[in-house]
C-alpha cells in the first residue's frame, strides 16, 4: 500500500501499530529499529538483549551459528578478536524505518492533540486519541526517546 495511503488510513490507529510492534517484546519498542542481514527489523533494545542471551558467559564468545529469532536465517559470525571489523557486525541501524516510524508517529500526535479542536475534525479511534498530549502511548513512546 502507497505510504500516501497509510497516512490517510492513520485514524484507525492499527497500521502504526503493526509498523512499530516489535516481535521480540510486547510493548512499542520498535524505538531505534535495527536490520538483520535477512531484513527482518526490531527494536535496538529487544535485539541487545537477544544477542547477549546467547553469549556464553564461560568461554566468553556467542554461541553459534546466531540466527534471526524470526526467520532462523544465519547471521555473520561475531569473531572473538578485538577490534571487530563492523561488517561482523550482525545488525545494523534501519534509518528508512526510523524515519517512517517518527513520522506515522508525529501524525498521530498531531491527530490526537488536534482531535475536538477544530470544526468538523473526523471522528478518530480510542488508540488514536491515546497518542494525545498525556496520554498513555504518547508517554511511553516518548519515555523511550
Amino acid at each position: 500500500m502507497p505510504p500516501f495511503q497509510l497516512l490517510q488510513d492513520h485514524v484507525s490507529g492499527s497500521r502504526i501499530e503493526v509498523l512499530i510492534d516489535c516481535i521480540l517484546s510486547i510493548t512499542y519498542d520498535r524505538a531505534a529499529p535495527y536490520s538483520l542481514n535477512c531484513g527482518h527489523t526490531f527494536c535496538g533494545t529487544c535485539l541487545l538483549k537477544w544477542l547477549f542471551a546467547a553469549f556464553d558467559q564461560v568461554f566468553h564468545h556467542w554461541m553459534e551459528p546466531l540466527s534471526c529469532p524470526l526467520c532462523h536465517a544465519v547471521l555473520p559470525s561475531i569473531p572473538r578478536s578485538t577490534p571487530r571489523e563492523i561488517c561482523t557486525f550482525p545488525f545494523v541501524l534501519n534509518r528508512s524505518t526510523e524515519e517512517v516510524i517518527n513520522s506515522y508517529i508525529a501524525v498521530l500526535k498531531n491527530t490526537a492533540d488536534n482531535h475536538g479542536h477544530d470544526q468538523g475534525t473526523e471522528e478518530v479511534s480510542h488508540s488514536v486519541e491515546e497518542w494525545a498530549e498525556g496520554k498513555p502511548a504518547r508517554i511511553d513512546w516518548e519515555g523511550r526517546e
